[in-house]
């Protein structure tokens, strides 16, 4: 497997260390950024700060340890 998916797969699996979560609005152009133990955590301080039209937003997971 390449290296690039592998460290999303270990991203994804480890789901318990603190991540950063990248949410954007294509719309308006902009985005958030939300340090949280798991996604869950990262969509609950995300409906916290009550955005207008959540189904416009995306979310991203930013992969550690990327190289170019």
């Amino acid at each position: 497997m390449a290296e690039p998916s592998e460290n999303i797969i270990n991203n994804l699996e480890d789901d318990h260390v603190n991540n950063t979560y990248m949410f954007s609005n294509r719309k308006i152009n902009l985005q958030v950024y939300i340090d949280a133990d798991g996604w869950q955590e990262a969509e609950e301080k995300f409906h916290a700060c009550q955005f207008q039209n959540p189904s416009d937003w995306e979310i991203y997971l930013k992969v550690r340890n990327r190289s170019n």
